[in-house]
């Protein structure tokens, strides 16, 4: 690995490089969405209902929605396929008059007492578990009884049974 890819001279920026300046419309942009206004306008009322119903289903991004106007065959003005910065001209079109739920308000920077409601739920479970494990006790296992043999006395064996025994290690071991 090199070394310029580990230590920088500058520091790098966290945020987005696009995020910064909204795209503007070019000419050949325009000769796919409609030359005029009015056009732009049909074009933009035809595929609302469209549009729209993508949005309910949860396609907003401009590069989901081009996928599925080209997935449906529904082609630009120009009779091309869609890519994601024309959807965003349409887009920007559909829902530029729509008005915007209002943003709810910041919360306030001191506590409140319902304020860690998770927390509160959190230690309330743990209260009823612990509660719930004193008062049901475990079932006890019966004491496991050991059973003691007897130690083996140590029989001497007979001439016979040594000899048998001989001859099956030199068959094992002779074979």
């Amino acid at each position: 690995m090199q070394r310029g890819s580990q230590k920088r001279d500058r520091t790098t920026s966290k945020e987005p490089d696009y995020g910064k300046v909204a795209p503007t419309i070019r000419d050949e942009d325009r000769a796919h969405i409609g030359l005029t206004d009015a056009a732009a306008e049909k074009l933009a009322t035809t595929l609302t209902e469209k549009i729209r119903g993508y949005a309910r289903a949860g396609f907003r991004k401009p590069a989901d929605v081009s996928r599925l106007l080209n997935k449906e065959a529904i082609r630009t003005a120009a009779g091309t396929e869609w890519n994601p910065r024309l959807v965003y001209f349409l887009l920007d079109r559909i829902f530029a008059d729509s008005p915007r739920k209002p943003k709810a308000p910041q919360p306030t920077a001191t506590t409140l007492p319902d304020q860690n409601k998770f927390e509160q739920a959190r230690q309330k479970a743990r209260k009823q578990r612990a509660k719930e494990a004193v008062t049901t006790p475990k079932p006890e296992r019966p004491p496991k009884t050991i059973t003691v043999r007897a130690p083996s006395v140590p029989v001497p064996l007979t001439p016979d049974e040594m000899a048998a025994r001989i001859k099956a290690l030199r068959d094992h071991f002779n074979a």
